[in-house]
């Protein structure tokens, strides 16, 4: 069968778009360029079925709707905990939960989740487990700097290093699950 992943490498600006409100989010460059391996789930689908037919040299501008992004803010991703669920003996952790900062929480089934901290108060910590991006449309404006089939070693590179890195026990969507199988 033969390969058809790509490794990409683009210089961009992101936009985000959100009703009236438009916001420089990230801007990479040709010497610091982004770094991709097409089909492997790296990034969002949008972003590369944009890209995938592109060549070095050529520019781009488009835009992903929210939906094709991070989806809609959802308000019921927003969370209000009792602050003594961020003590640690017997002292609220005021070093990491603080209004702004993003700190990974545990689902109910033990799995990670990132959420921001939106509010501390005397009682409750605010959290919103919803994407920063969650209900902006993405504006991609930039130049490939470099596009072609990926080696096969880079992507049993890329593959090695999600194994390494998984400490889910098979059960984490980020792996696939396949990290620790032991059948």
């Amino acid at each position: 069968m033969e390969n058809t992943n790509k490794y990409m490498r683009v210089a961009y600006t992101l936009l985000s778009h959100r009703g009236d409100e438009c916001e420089e989010v990230e801007k990479t460059t040709r010497e610091q360029p982004f770094a991709f391996l097409t089909g492997v789930g790296y990034t969002l689908d949008a972003f590369e079925e944009n890209l995938k037919d592109l060549k070095k040299g050529d520019n781009f501008d488009f835009t992903i709707p929210s939906a094709d992004a991070y989806g809609d803010y959802d308000p019921d991703h927003v969370q209000d905990f009792d602050r003594e669920v961020f003590t640690i003996d017997g002292k609220f952790d005021s070093a990491h939960i603080y209004a702004g900062n993003v700190v990974e929480m545990m689902r109910a089934d033990g799995s990670p989740i990132l959420g921001t901290v939106k509010e501390v108060t005397p009682l409750k910590v605010v959290m919103d487990f919803n994407h920063p991006l969650a209900g902006c449309d993405l504006q991609f404006t930039g130049t490939v700097v470099e596009s072609r089939i990926a080696t096969d070693a880079e992507l049993k590179k890329f593959y090695d290093s999600l194994k390494a890195s998984c400490s889910c026990s098979g059960g984490c969507s980020g792996c696939g699950g396949g990290c620790s199988d032991s059948n």
